[in-house]
């Protein structure tokens, strides 16, 4: 009985997600709709959104997803942060927008920032991710503590012993391969 009703919740799922989503981007006001639903409550809406953005191949889209990092929604900035560092268009410009998110309010952006960052392998930026060592967030310390072992970049010995000092096991784990 337990399967039946599981196919039955994953067809409803299902159900859902064809009412909320198109199957392509065509226009930019598809795109702005689709971007918009990085805010749903549901976690499987905002991940079919989130493809659906990495794929959309129509022209502006690029430039929509940049005004997006300025929406009031964490969400949406730090989501589409994410969907521009793997679509991989313009990294010239895309970069100084992810290290202004890199110093956002809220810590999950600001992860995902470091997150895309680390993704782009944007080792010139490397004193963002020095920076982001000192963040009140474990999140965010791990993932600039991540992205500098990833590329390789120097950091001075006091700031590591620092990081190293805070008693997170996977800092900790992290910390001794870099050594």
């Amino acid at each position: 009985m337990t399967d039946v009703n599981i196919f039955e919740s994953d067809r409803k799922n299902d159900d859902t997600i064809n009412q909320k989503l198109p199957k392509t981007i065509n226009n930019l006001k598809m795109l702005k709709d689709v971007t918009a639903l990085l805010d749903d409550s549901d976690i499987q809406i905002r991940g079919e959104a989130f493809s659906l953005l990495i794929l959309a191949d129509i022209e502006g889209a690029f430039d929509v997803l940049v005004e997006c990092l300025r929406l009031p929604s964490k969400n949406i900035r730090a989501f589409v942060a994410l969907v521009l560092a793997n679509r991989g268009d313009h990294i010239r410009i895309l970069i100084p927008n992810l290290v202004k998110l890199a110093e956002d309010e809220s810590a999950m952006v600001r992860s995902c920032a470091i997150g895309a960052l680390s993704h782009l392998n944007a080792n010139d930026q490397g004193e963002i991710f020095v920076k982001a060592l000192s963040d009140v967030n474990l999140e965010v310390r791990n993932g600039a503590l991540h992205a500098i072992i990833k590329m390789g970049i120097s950091v001075p010995n006091d700031i590591i012993d620092k990081v190293a000092s805070s008693g997170d096991a996977e800092t900790a784990i992290m910390i001794s391969n870099m050594m």
